[in-house]
């Protein structure tokens, strides 16, 4: 599912990138500046991305250490356990502090699990923490440049506008010299 969303981002921004290079409003000086905030973008989402593989590549590597550790402890604590229940004398002792040393061996490995968790928890939240900065960023920068452009295209359309009232202006005046001269 990440991947198909990874996907998606780089086909969005293709998509962004074809149309600033097919849009005549942009000039080429602002067209190689938004195409190189694209690649930036292209070039760090993959890292960000395996960044956060890798954490929870980890997280599992941990938790099943944390597991077999706990199953190796229970393990062996029972075996002690059937060893000192032979003897009839010592069997209430023996699975007393059998029963203590699983409920150790429970609680140490349900501490080592949770905080696997928590380590694992809390470098997903600085990864994602990280990718909605840079993409809120990324978000920004495009932002600014449609607004430049939307400033460029309305002051261009403005003065061509201001050019065309004058021209048609000096047409009426030389047309209503010309039907004068009748």
């Amino acid at each position: 599912m990440a991947d198909k969303k990874i996907i998606d981002i780089n086909n969005s921004l293709n998509t962004l990138e074809k149309l600033i290079d097919e849009s005549s409003f942009f000039k080429l000086k602002n067209k190689e500046a938004i195409i190189e905030v694209i690649y930036d973008i292209k070039e760090q989402l993959p890292t960000v991305i395996d960044d956060a593989k890798k954490v929870l590549n980890e997280r599992e590597k941990t938790l099943t250490a944390a597991n077999l550790k706990a199953d190796q402890i229970v393990t062996t604590a029972q075996k002690r356990a059937e060893l000192l229940v032979n003897n009839s004398t010592i069997m209430k002792q023996t699975t007393m502090m059998c029963q203590e040393k699983i409920n150790a061996a429970e609680q140490e490995a349900a501490k080592i699990i949770a905080d696997a968790q928590q380590k694992a928890q809390n470098i997903r939240n600085v990864t994602a923490e990280n990718s909605a900065k840079q993409l809120e960023s990324a978000k920004m920068e495009t932002e600014k440049l449609y607004s430049d452009v939307y400033k460029y295209a309305n002051t261009t359309l403005s003065s061509m506008e201001s050019s065309l009232a004058y021209a048609l202006e000096e047409v009426r005046s030389q047309r209503k010299k010309f039907e004068t001269m009748k």
